[in-house]
C-alpha cells in the first residue's frame, strides 16, 4: 500500500463499528433485488448464506468474480491475524471495483474468506455472449490499474463459468477461492491480471499422475548419480503448483505422494534412509508452512542429504569391499585358479561392482591387480632364496614359462638370472 492507502484504512479504522458490524456492512446489495443474504460471525470468518430466487436466476447471465490482492504482505496478514488489515484492504478494492463496473446490470460485492467477492447480473439482451466476456476482461483490468496507480496494490481477478442456478454459486465460487488460495501459497507471478477459472468437467477428471511417476524416478536415479538433480526437483514442484494442483490441500498431498514415492524408490535401490523421522518432518513442514517455497527449500535440502549419505555410504561399502577382496586375494595368491568371481563373492558383492571399484580406487582391473601381487610376492620369494620352481608354485603361476616371461616383463630380469643362473632349467 502507498500513503493514499494508508490514509483510506485510517478513515475506516476510524469508524466506530464492531468486527461483526464491520464485516456485516460490508455485505450489500447494488441495485439487486433478486438476492437476498444474511451473514454471522464463525471463528473470525464470515459464513454468508446465498438465498437466490431461481425465477430470478433465470432471467439473463450471472458470473462470480473474485478479487486477490496479492502484494506482499507482513507475517500477521499472512498468519490472519491481522484480520483489521486484511478488511480494510478489501474495502478499498471495493470502491474501486464500484467505479470500474458501472452500467445497466446490477452487482453484489461482499468481503469473504479475506477476498472480495462480487456477483454480476446481465439481463438478457444486454450483451451478446462474447461481449460479456471481453467487458468483465476490460473492467477488471480497469480494477487492477486503478489499485496499482493509485493505491500500489497488485491485485488480481478471478472470473468463473456463468452461474445456472443457486446451487451453482457454491461450487464456482470454492474454485474461484481455492485458486486464488493457491497462487497465494505458490507465490504465482501473474502474466495478466486477470484469470478464467473454468470448471472441471465431472465426467473427464484431469489425470493428475501422468508423468509424475516418471519424474520421480528421474529425480531419485539423479540423486543417486549426483548428476543435476536440483534441476529435476524444481521441474516436479513447478509441475505440481501450476499444473497438477487445483488447492493447497491437493497440492500438499500431491508433494506427500511424491515423497513417499521417491523414499520407496530409494529403498529399492538399496539406500537406506530414516524414513520415519523424515515423514515427521515433512508432516509438520507441510503444516506449518505459509508459502510453497519453504517446502521447496526443504525438499532440495533433503535431496542434498539423501546424496551425501549415500556417497557416504557407497565410500564405506567401496572400502570394505575393496578391503576384503584384497584381503582374499593376498591370502589365496597361491591359488592358480585365482578368479574375480571367486573374489567378488569373497567381498560379498556383484563381479561388476568389483570391476568398477576396482577401476575407480586403483585405476587397474582385478586381473592385473592379482598378477601384480602374485609378481611382487614372487620377487621377495626369490630374493630370499627360494627356487624358481617352488616360487612358480606358491604364487600360483600356472607354469614356469608363464612365470619367467611375466617375471622378465615386469623387472627385466629373469627369476634364474635374479638368483645368480642363467636359465630355469639350470634352477631346477
Amino acid at each position: 500500500m502507498n500513503q493514499a492507502a494508508i490514509e483510506l484504512a485510517v478513515q475506516l479504522a476510524d469508524r466506530e463499528y464492531s468486527l461483526i458490524e464491520y464485516r456485516n456492512r460490508l455485505v450489500r446489495m447494488q441495485n439487486m433485488g433478486c438476492i437476498c443474504h444474511c451473514s454471522a460471525e464463525i471463528d473470525m470468518g464470515t459464513l454468508l448464506y446465498f438465498s437466490v430466487n431461481d425465477l430470478y436466476m433465470g432471467q439473463g447471465t450471472f458470473v462470480l468474480i473474485l478479487f486477490s490482492e496479492v502484494s506482499d504482505n507482513t507475517a500477521e496478514q499472512e498468519a490472519g491475524r491481522d484480520v483489521y488489515g486484511r478488511m480494510y484492504t478489501y474495502a478499498i478494492i471495493e470502491d474501486v471495483v464500484k467505479e470500474a463496473f458501472t452500467g445497466h446490470y446490477s452487482f453484489y460485492t461482499s468481503e469473504l474468506d479475506g477476498r472480495l467477492v462480487m456477483i454480476v447480473n446481465f439481463p438478457y439482451g444486454l450483451f451478446p455472449d462474447r461481449s460479456i466476456v471481453r467487458f468483465l476482461d476490460n473492467a477488471c483490468r480497469d480494477v487492477h490499474e486503478k489499485c496499482r496507480s493509485r493505491y500500489d496494490m497488485d491485485v488480481v481477478s478471478y472470473i468463473g463459468d456463468p452461474i445456472e442456478n443457486v446451487r451453482t454459486v457454491s461450487s464456482v465460487y470454492t474454485k474461484l477461492l481455492e485458486r486464488a488460495t493457491l497462487h497465494r501459497f505458490t507465490q504465482h507471478r501473474f502474466d495478466d491480471a486477470v484469470c478464467h477459472v473454468e470448471m472441471p468437467s465431472p465426467l473427464a477428471p484431469p489425470d493428475r499422475r501422468s508423468s509424475i511417476e516418471q519424474l520421480v524416478q528421474s529425480l531419485a536415479t539423479s540423486v543417486l548419480a549426483g548428476t543435476d538433480y536440483h534441476s529435476l526437483a524444481d521441474e516436479l514442484l513447478r509441475d505440481l503448483a501450476e499444473r497438477r494442483a487445483s488447492n493447497i490441500d491437493e497440492l500438499k498431498r500431491m508433494f506427500g505422494d511424491c515423497f513417499e514415492s521417491l523414499c520407496h524408490i530409494f529403498g529399492q535401490m538399496g539406500l537406506k534412509i530414516k524414513t520415519r523421522m523424515l515423514r515427521e518432518e515433512q508432516f509438520r513442514l507441510l503444516y506449518d508452512s505459509v508459502h510453497w517455497s519453504e517446502i521447496g527449500h526443504w525438499f532440495h535440502a533433503f535431496l542434498d542429504r539423501t546424496h551425501n549419505e549415500y556417497i557416504e555410504g557407497v565410500r564405506r561399502t567401496t572400502r570394505r569391499e575393496l578391503d576384503s577382496a584384497m584381503q582374499y586375494i593376498g591370502d589365496n595368491l597361491s591359488d592358480p585358479d585365482l578368479t574375480i568371481e571367486k573374489c567378488a563373492a569373497a567381498a560379498g558383492c556383484s563381479v561388476s561392482s568389483l570391476t568398477k571399484t576396482f577401476r575407480r580406487q586403483l585405476n587397474t582391473s582385478v586381473a592385473k591387480y592379482i598378477r601384480d601381487m602374485r609378481l611382487e610376492k614372487s620377487l621377495h620369494l626369490i630374493k630370499q632364496g627360494m627356487s624358481v620352481k617352488d616360487t612358480c608354485s606358491s604364487c600360483g603361476f600356472g607354469s614356469t614359462e608363464t612365470f619367467h616371461r611375466l617375471f622378465k616383463s615386469r623387472y627385466g630380469i629373469t627369476p634364474g638370472q635374479l638368483r645368480g643362473t642363467d636359465h630355469i632349467a639350470e634352477e631346477e
